[in-house]
């Protein structure tokens, strides 16, 4: 009478081996562009944030036709958002420096108790976002003058660079050069905006876009 063997429905142990090897191969390829993906989502949320707070601010001066000054601590100096561009510090309380002044800004607005002035006029207007905690800004100049479209002469500009705060984390480097990218955003004092990639090389902000003007 014929024998029946049952057939193994289990894996061996070379094949468990090579499945593990094979697994930690994917993973260690996935793992860090995941993670570089997620570090870069947050650069670019922020430097929306930053743009979409300029334009903003540009908006309300072209229509009150008054002028703002901006005044930063330092320059050319990585820093948390909220030592530079942000009036509410982490514990919830306003910064002990001016950021911002404005000229003939009595409009009837409700007054921001963070800066003294209507609410409109801020440089970021989302504040304490998960985003300022995972990045690190830097401004070109120490003040710069803002003027309605149209009526300013002053020539200088503005650049704002955002990089992640793991720029040099191991996992998002590669041939010891991140491949993370710092974003800038340029402006000039009749409020033309530009938005790129700061080129640590030439120092310069590059377009990454059509201009917005």
């Amino acid at each position: 009478m014929p024998s029946h063997r049952g057939t193994s429905k289990g894996f061996t142990l070379v094949e468990l081996v090579i499945t593990t090897i094979i697994i930690s191969m994917i993973s260690a390829w996935a793992l860090p562009n995941f993670n570089r993906r997620i570090r870069q989502g947050e650069v670019d949320r922020y430097t929306q944030t930053i743009e979409t707070g300029l334009f903003s601010l540009r908006n309300q001066l072209g229509i009150t036709r008054n002028n703002c000054t901006l005044h930063f601590s330092s320059r050319n100096r990585y820093q948390s958002p909220w030592n530079l561009l942000e009036l509410q510090q982490p514990n919830g309380s306003a910064a002990t420096d001016k950021r911002i002044s404005c000229s003939g800004s009595s409009l009837g607005e409700e007054i921001d108790n963070l800066n003294g002035l209507p609410a409109s006029y801020r440089l970021i207007q989302r504040e304490g976002t998960a985003e300022n905690n995972a990045v690190e800004v830097a401004v070109s100049t120490n003040s710069f003058e803002l003027s309605p479209p149209g009526m300013s002469v002053d020539t200088g500009e503005l650049t704002i660079r955002i990089r992640s705060l793991s720029q040099n984390n191991s996992d998002t480097q590669s041939q010891n050069r991140s491949r993370l990218i710092t974003r800038c955003i340029k402006m000039s004092g009749t409020g033309f905006i530009m938005s790129g990639n700061w080129d640590d090389q030439n120092n310069q902000c590059i377009p990454r876009q059509k201009q917005t003007s």
